[in-house]
C-alpha cells in the first residue's frame, strides 16, 4: 500500500508520494518510485499506487517508454494525455503484447478456477470422513453447485461501462482455446456437464468485464494541457489488458479541475487516506462513521422501545405512535448529519482551502510532503492487537517522500527526489538524461 496526495490551487499542483512497497504479506521495502514526469517537455506528471508493476512490467518502465514515444508532442487537454496513455497500454505491438495479454488471461482465470477447487476441498474437510465416502458423481455434483454459485455471483455484478456484450463475445472467441485448456488442466478428474463448462466460460469473461477487482493499480495524472490555464487532475484504476482492451474504470469522484472563481483549491488523497482526511475534516473518518452508525442504530430502535413501555395502548395506537416517532428520529438523524458536515466544512475544510488558494509553489510542496509524512508517522507507531490486524502492523507507508510541483510556466519540477545511487559518482547520468531535451531546444 501507499499514500499519495495531490494539492491544487490556481497556480500549480503539488504531488507527493511515499516510497514503501509491500511484497507478499510480511515484507516491505522503502525505496520504490511512484511519482514520475509524464513528459520531459510539458507540465504533466503521473503517480502510481497499489501496484508496482502492470502485467509483470514495472510501471516505471511503462511510463518511461511512453514518455519516449510522446517525445515533444503536446496534447491540448490533460484528458487527451490520459486517452493517449490508455491507447498506449492496449497496443498489442507495444509493451503489452498479444502473448502477454493471453498469458494474463490464462493466469487470471486459472487462479480463480483453482479457488473454486479450494472451496470444494474445504467442504470435503468438514465432512466426517473428509469426503472419502463420496462417490465421484457426488463430488462432481458438489463442484458443479459451487460453479453455479460463482456464476450467479458474477452475473449479479454490474458490468463495466466500457465493456459491451460484443466485447465479451470477442473475448470468449479469441481465448476459447485457453479457457478449454485451463478447464482440462484443473477439472480433468471431474466429468463436468456441458452446462457447468458453459458457466465456467461465462465466468472467465465476467472476471474481466464486471466491476470485480482482485488486484489493480491506481493511476493519477495531473498538470496542464496546452490549452489549459489552470491545473487539472484525472485518475483511474486498471488491472490488465486482454484482447487489446483495458480492464479499467475512471475514478471520477477523485477528478478535479481548478475553475475560478470557484473552486480554486483542493486536497485529494489516494490509497491510505485516513490521516489526510482527519487533518482536513478535524475528525478521523472511521470515528465519524461509527458515531453516525451508532446514532442511526439507536434512533431506529428508540420508537419501538418507548412505545412498548407505555401501558394500556391498543396495537394500532402503538403502531401510529411508533411511526410518528420514527419520522421524528429520521429527521433528527438528517439534521445531525447535515450539522456535522456543515461544522466540518466551516471549522476545518474551508479555512484550509482558503489558505491553499494563496500558497506559493514551495509552500504547496511542503504541505503535500507533510500530509504524506503524517500518514507514515501514524503507521510507524500504531500497533493493532490480534492476528487479523497482523498485516496492518506493517509499515506500508514510509521511506523518503518524493515531491514535485507542476506549473504552467515552470513545468514539472522536482522538489524532493530520492535516488538509489550517488549523483556525484555518476555525472554522466545527468548529461544522458537531459542531452535530448537541450538538443531539441537548440541549446
Amino acid at each position: 500500500m501507499t499514500t499519495e496526495v495531490a494539492i491544487l490551487n490556481v497556480g500549480a499542483v503539488a504531488l507527493a508520494a511515499d516510497s514503501a512497497v509491500t511484497v507478499g504479506l510480511s515484507k516491505t521495502y522503502p525505496s520504490v518510485d511512484k511519482l514520475f514526469p509524464l513528459s520531459k517537455y510539458h507540465p504533466v506528471g503521473v503517480m502510481i499506487y497499489n501496484g508496482a508493476d502492470f502485467m509483470g512490467i514495472p510501471w516505471e518502465t511503462i511510463i518511461k517508454v511512453y514518455r519516449d514515444s510522446l517525445g515533444t508532442s503536446q496534447k491540448p487537454l490533460l484528458n487527451d494525455y490520459l486517452d493517449d496513455f490508455l491507447e498506449f497500454l492496449t497496443d498489442p505491438e507495444g509493451l503489452i503484447t498479444a502473448d502477454l495479454q493471453a498469458n494474463h488471461f490464462r493466469e487470471t482465470i486459472g487462479f480463480f478456477f483453482f479457488g473454486i477447487l479450494e472451496q470444494l476441498g474445504k467442504e470435503m474437510t468438514c465432512l466426517p470422513d473428509g469426503g472419502e465416502s463420496l462417490s465421484e458423481a457426488q463430488k462432481t455434483e458438489r463442484l458443479e453447485r459451487l460453479i453455479e454459485e460463482n456464476h450467479k455471483k458474477f452475473l449479479s455484478i454490474e458490468k463495466l461501462s466500457h465493456w459491451s456484450a460484443d466485447d465479451e463475445d470477442k473475448l470468449l472467441r479469441s481465448y476459447s482455446d485457453l479457457v478449454h485448456k485451463v478447464c482440462d488442466d484443473l477439472f480433468a478428474t471431474y466429468q463436468l456437464s456441458a452446462q457447468a463448462l458453459q458457466r465456467l466460460r461465462e465466468i472467465s469473461v465476467a472476471l474481466f468485464s464486471r466491476d470485480y477487482w482482485l488486484r489493480y493499480t491506481g493511476v493519477v495524472m495531473a498538470g496542464f494541457g496546452e490549452k489549459e490555464v489552470f491545473p487539472v487532475l484525472r485518475s483511474f484504476i486498471v488491472s490488465g489488458v486482454v484482447n487489446n482492451k483495458a480492464r479499467m474504470i475512471r475514478t471520477e469522484h477523485k477528478d478535479f479541475t481548478i475553475s475560478p472563481p470557484r473552486p480554486t483549491a483542493a486536497v485529494i488523497p489516494f490509497a491510505q487516506e485516513d490521516m489526510v482526511r482527519s487533518f482536513m475534516q478535524g475528525i478521523d473518518p472511521t470515528i465519524q462513521g461509527d458515531v453516525v452508525d451508532f446514532l442511526k442504530e439507536f434512533l431506529t430502535g428508540f420508537p419501538d422501545a418507548v412505545v412498548s413501555r407505555i401501558p394500556g395502548l391498543e396495537e394500532q395506537t402503538k403502531e401510529t405512535i411508533a411511526n410518528d416517532l420514527k419520522d421524528v428520529c429520521s429527521k433528527m438523524l438528517d439534521q445531525f448529519q447535515n450539522r456535522l458536515q456543515r461544522k466540518t466544512w466551516d471549522e476545518f475544510v474551508e479555512p484550509i482551502l482558503n489558505a491553499i488558494n494563496s500558497l506559493p509553489k514551495g509552500e504547496l510542496a511542503e504541505m503535500a510532503e507533510a500530509l504524506v509524512s503524517l500518514t507514515s508517522l501514524k503507521r510507524r507507531f500504531t500497533i493493532r492487537q490480534g492476528e487479523q490486524h497482523r498485516h496492518m502492523n506493517l509499515e506500508t507507508v514510509g521511506g523518503p517522500v518524493d515531491v514535485a510541483v507542476i506549473s504552467k510556466g515552470d513545468g514539472f519540477v522536482w522538489i524532493k527526489k530520492k535516488s538509489y545511487f550517488s549523483l556525484e559518482a555518476n555525472p554522466g547520468f545527468i548529461v544522458k538524461s537531459y542531452r535530448e531535451v537541450y538538443e531539441r531546444r537548440g541549446e
